[in-house]
């Protein structure tokens, strides 16, 4: 299976290592040479090191990839779509993990003959340097977990109640 993740920071990051451990994954990022070192997880103190990954800023025309993970911001989704469209097919499965419905919706639009699905994901994970992302220990994330069990976490829409209440 042929994966591609597009955006390379806390999430993509974590996700293309991980992923890079079991098959082969291409990151695509708009700085490839800063990854030439591999990327770096510290979960729990402890760092586990990546590298069995290619880099691009713009895959080959001759790739085309069985499955697609976007993972950029919001505000630069159109310009990876376009960056990566002529390596979709209409057997690609698109996976957007990014904040908010829109991002489903766009993708949609964008590759209208492809598997688009509807992505999530519950991680806490941020990029401290180029190469290297930090996981919060198992205690922080258990606290966060609950939080989200408990209906605590406050949404604007929810008028001062926790979701899920």
């Amino acid at each position: 299976m042929k994966i591609a993740i597009v955006g390379v920071g806390g999430v993509g990051g974590y996700i293309g290592a991980k992923l890079s451990k079991v098959t082969k994954v291409d990151l695509i990022t708009q700085n490839p040479q800063n990854l030439k070192d591999g990327i770096v997880l510290i979960e729990d103190g402890k760092k586990s090191f990546y590298k069995n990954f290619s880099t691009y800023q713009t895959p080959p025309k001759d790739i085309v990839y069985d499955c697609v993970i976007f993972a950029v911001k919001s505000y630069v989704l159109k310009e990876a779509v376009k960056n990566i469209e002529n390596n979709v097919s209409k057997h690609t499965i698109i996976l957007p993990l990014l904040n908010g419905i829109e991002p489903y919706e766009i993708l949609k639009n964008s590759f209208k003959d492809s598997n688009v699905a509807k992505g999530a994901i519950y991680i806490i994970s941020n990029k401290l340097e180029e190469g290297e992302r930090l996981l919060l220990p198992d205690s922080e994330k258990a606290a966060v977990e609950k939080t989200l069990k408990d209906g605590e976490l406050l949404s604007p829409f929810s008028g001062g109640q926790g979701i899920g209440k």
